[in-house]
């Protein structure tokens, strides 16, 4: 039972924690930052799952009624309990098409929803900004170098009696 109360109180929400010692309360910080991150991807893995049940339980239901009938009459017809089966799956595979391509945390659907701003951007790192420093520091030194080696291109060539390149 205790269990259970873990796994409803992680779903609907946050833990019911008695006071705890500063270390234990950081701790419990840390794992209830990660259920809260987490719920949303478990609630649909568990949504996933019952639709799931429900999708085979309608190809169930729709195979065996129409095997009766066969068995029966020889004939096969749209009955009730077929209806019911096919629906259950068409209203499964709508709801399954929803949670891949559009409510799935990542999808490009969900990401759009919840990009920040185009003025708001975020500040790079550290490790960026390091990053792009030395990656401009080696452009800079090529063009550096590139632009030396085309003076000294004509110069040279002058010297040797070769036509120049230039004109």
């Amino acid at each position: 039972m205790r269990w259970l109360s873990l796994l409803i109180s992680f779903l609907v929400g946050r833990f019911n924690i008695a006071h705890r010692p500063s270390f234990k309360e950081s701790a419990m910080a840390v794992i209830e930052e990660l259920a809260y991150k987490s719920r949303k991807p478990v609630a649909m893995m568990l949504g996933g799952l019952i639709l799931v049940l429900i999708l085979c339980g309608g190809i169930f239901m729709s195979a065996v009624d129409l095997a009766q009938q066969y068995d029966r009459e020889g004939v096969v017809r749209f009955t009730a309990s077929t209806g019911t089966g096919l629906t259950m799956v068409l209203i499964t595979l709508i709801l399954f098409a929803w949670v891949f391509l559009a409510a799935w945390p990542g999808t490009r659907a969900h990401a759009a929803d919840h990009s920040p701003e185009a003025g708001a951007k975020t500040p790079p790192s550290s490790l960026e900004q390091a990053l792009a420093t030395l990656v401009l520091d080696f452009v800079k030194e090529r063009e550096l170098k590139r632009e030396q080696a085309h003076q000294s291109l004509p110069a040279h060539a002058a010297e040797s009696g070769a036509p120049s390149l230039s004109s």
